[in-house]
């Protein structure tokens, strides 16, 4: 037995199994014998755990030792709800056992129940109160259920006792993120960064991205990546390819081909079983949305609307939600749909065996490549005609999606086709229609100073604040001497990430005091009012604002645009066009400096914008959203019509 332990110890694991077998066909299923070679089996990820710890806790069932290493292997196996009770007999044989505890905490987490997994880790912890990986563990429970103050006092101590620690750093990190220190996370983020640790990579590269380094967020994923090689993973891809969007190129080219790489590499999986449909005359058409942003989000400004108008005699209209955290809007979202599906618990696998059974002609995502999104399990094809729409300005790369939804002003016909594995569909522009939030603020008029005192402002996320942006700015900075420029996003809150921004401007010759800077308002109409402190609103390039640019119309303020070669640098062409001020949408950088100058200008003229432009949003079809769900619905019988003509499932034409 000795020799066997001590195999066990130093990592020889088929020596112990030799030396164990040998015991026990000399003394029979002695249960000491057979614990031990059940972890040696454990450790040589052989399911044969399973079977000699069961045979173990059979013989001695109350030992919580063996208790707790059968709960071990048939976790490492999938067979959660039997390991569970096996961690639940080792507590019970022996409430101060605070390593099964401990275990029983990791499953009950792996699971999704954060609340009883704290709880089982509170009881490691009373346990050993020196047990550094536990008050880790609680970390991230604390986080997954959106309580960041109290994860942060939980990873404090640990990061202390664990200075080594990746996990600790990691969770530590996320926290402060979570509380808006962005500065002070991603250098935590930094230090705990395990090379082939995918998720660690993502909570930096997305923390520095927050504080306007995106191309330093690019190089960490890209890192990562490498290292992870083929056991990389599709949500790093997916998050890399986001990133990718904020960055200046001198061509998209580059950008399209690595979506078609992804989709090569996560999304080549054959076709599932697709469904014998047929569109009878009469009946609605069956469609279905997908998103994880069913909520107050920018996707949800813009579906909710669309919800509502759907002609239901024309279509039949199924959500799948992937929202992690309901809320008032999501309440609202349900009621607007014919079936409502929670799915954010369910693996792809999963997901697409019930979006399968749902038999729908048309399937609708709303995600993209953003976070949460359904591309993987979209890939095994879920219906005969699959769409990507709104939630992502970029093709998916997934060969078994075959359209993407779109206008002439984004994608002008013959310019942007090379750049997508979709057909591009185009609806009336634009190809989107918001809807004002009901809480906001009356449009206020600027106080009543100087003609020659203007703010510029930009509420676009600071991801997008590129060295470009930066320098065109200073640009308008410099032409106008006593304008000051606002800007206002999360990470913007936490002052060495202010800091570190007046700086690129200062090296840019523009004092530092000229730049206004604010976080996260608590309210969408505390946001709303801000716009009351800005009269011109410049767009960042080249992923333009598309919420922000519709609530800066909404509240009275112009925007000026640069207007670039593919989808992400046009939107703010459309939406500009969609309420008469295509001409603030310009061509290049020294265009774009003189429309933001000459508004600057020209006070009266912005003011004009300001007591009418709510008005005219109202009056545009940017807001009609009847106008909007008409042209989707023909769309959608159209592509159901010929796909089920061909009688096969595949790209469409």
């Amino acid at each position: 037995m000795r020799p066997a332990l001590a195999a066990i110890e130093s990592g020889r694991y088929l020596d112990a199994v030799s030396e164990l077998e040998r015991g026990l066909a000399r003394g029979g299923e002695h249960p000491a014998l057979l614990h031990a070679l059940g972890i040696a089996w454990y450790h040589l990820k052989d399911d044969r755990a399973v079977e000699v710890l069961r045979k173990a806790a059979a013989v001695r069932p109350r030992d919580p030792a063996i208790q707790n290493s059968l709960g071990n292997a048939l976790a490492a196996w999938g067979q959660r709800q039997q390991a569970l009770a096996a961690f639940d007999r080792a507590v019970a044989a022996a409430p101060r056992f605070g390593e099964a505890h401990f275990n029983r905490g990791q499953l009950l987490e792996a699971e999704g129940k954060p609340q009883p997994a704290i709880s089982a880790f509170r009881a490691a912890l009373d346990c050993n109160p020196a047990f550094s990986l536990g008050r880790v563990a609680l970390a991230r429970c604390y986080l997954s259920l959106d309580q960041p103050a109290i994860a942060l006092l939980e990873a404090e101590p640990a990061v202390r006792a664990l200075p080594d620690s990746s996990p600790a750093w990691d969770v530590y990190g996320r926290a402060l993120a979570k509380l808006g220190r962005s500065e002070e996370a991603a250098q935590a983020l930094a230090r705990g960064l395990d090379s082939g640790d995918l998720a660690s990579a993502g909570a930096l590269a997305s923390t520095l991205a927050d504080q306007g380094r995106s191309e330093e967020g690019i190089a960490v994923l890209e890192r990562s990546i490498r290292a992870a090689g083929p056991a990389s993973l599709p949500e790093t891809g997916s998050a890399l390819l986001m990133l990718r969007q904020y960055v200046p190129a001198d061509s998209h080219e580059p950008v399209a081909r690595a979506h078609v790489e992804w989709g090569e590499k996560y999304a080549s999986s054959p076709p599932g079983p697709s469904p014998d449909l047929s569109l009878e005359p009469g009946m609605p058409l069956r469609i279905a949305y997908l998103s994880p942003d069913f909520r107050t989000h920018s996707v949800g400004y813009f579906i909710e609307p669309l919800l509502e108008a759907h002609d239901r005699h024309r279509v039949h209209v199924t959500c799948y939600s992937d929202v992690e955290r309901p809320d008032a809007a999501t309440i609202r979202m349900r009621s607007l749909a014919d079936v409502w599906h929670d799915t954010a618990s369910q693996d792809h696998e999963c997901f697409a065996g019930q979006v399968r059974a749902g038999r729908h002609h048309v399937v609708v995502e709303l995600a993209g490549h953003t976070q949460g999104n359904r591309l993987v399990a979209m890939a095994g094809r879920l219906a005969p005609v699959q769409i990507s729409y709104l939630g992502y300005p970029d093709t998916t790369g997934v060969p078994e999606m075959d359209y993407r939804i779109t206008d002439r002003w984004v994608d002008p016909p013959g310019m942007t086709e090379g750049l997508h594995t979709e057909a591009l569909l185009r609806v009336p522009p634009p190809f989107l229609c918001y809807r004002p939030p009901a809480e906001g603020p009356p449009v206020a008029m600027p106080a009543a100073h100087g003609a020659d005192r203007v703010t510029f402002g930009s509420f676009n996320s600071p991801r997008k604040l590129n060295g470009a942006v930066v320098s065109v700015w200073a640009r308008i900075l410099r032409e106008v001497s006593s304008a000051t420029l606002y800007l206002k996003g999360g990470a913007l809150g936490d002052p060495a990430t202010r800091a570190r921004l007046r700086a690129r401007f200062s090296a840019r010759g523009i004092d530092g005091e000229r730049i206004l800077l604010a976080g996260h308002a608590p309210t969408t109409g505390d946001h709303l009012a801000c716009y009351a402190d800005v009269d011109v609103a410049l767009d960042t390039f080249p992923y333009g604002g598309t919420t922000t640019t519709c609530e800066a119309f909404w509240m009275g303020v112009p925007v000026v645009s640069l207007v670039g070669g593919w989808h992400s640098a046009r939107v703010g062409y459309s939406l500009l066009n969609a309420v008469g001020l295509g001409h603030l949408a310009v061509f290049d950088e020294d265009a774009y400096v003189r429309a933001a100058v000459e508004l600057a200008r020209h006070r009266a003229y912005r003011l004009g914008l300001r007591a009418s432009l709510r008005e005219r949003l109202l009056d545009a079809p940017l807001t009609a959203a009847d106008r909007l769900a008409r042209a989707l619905e023909d769309l959608y019988h159209e592509t159901a019509a010929r796909a089920l003509e061909r009688g096969a499932v595949g790209r469409g034409g």
